[in-house]
């Protein structure tokens, strides 16, 4: 058993995962006719009576979509890249080769178009835009 390695670069944007999501709610942990303020497990089983839940945005597939562009996440998903990849993922694990993707001509239409998309979901931050590298290890 071994370790694979594959690499991404991507021009885009770093976003807070938590701007993926809708704000956290608690409901039913399964069906049962108790309220919040009776407790937190069910006095005859024992079973935990809430849950916590926490759909994803609906513009997000909630795996790696949203809208027309790709959601990278590195392999300790706390990084999230929204963008176009730069140079994809096809490798050897000798370190050898890299296939690179051709950029778009205009990458200021690219940025624009990127902007134009997150600014009204609330997640365009100028200062994320850049060129980012990831690195996926599985083991």
């Amino acid at each position: 058993m071994g370790a694979d390695f594959s690499a991404y670069t991507i021009i885009g944007i770093s976003i807070d995962k938590e701007r993926l999501f809708e704000p956290s709610k608690i409901v039913r942990a399964y069906d049962h006719n108790y309220f919040e303020t009776d407790g937190e497990y069910c006095p005859r089983t024992g079973k935990k009576l809430w849950k916590i839940v926490q759909d994803s945005i609906p513009e997000w597939d909630g795996d790696e979509e949203l809208g027309e562009y790709k959601v990278h996440r590195s392999t300790n998903g706390y990084d999230y890249i929204i963008g176009v990849v730069a140079a994809d993922d096809t490798y050897s694990n000798g370190g050898n080769s890299v296939d690179f993707t051709r950029l778009p001509d205009n990458l200021a239409e690219l940025k624009q178009d990127l902007k134009n998309y997150l600014e009204p979901l609330g997640m365009w931050d100028e200062t994320n835009f850049g060129l980012y590298s990831i690195l996926y290890c599985s083991h």
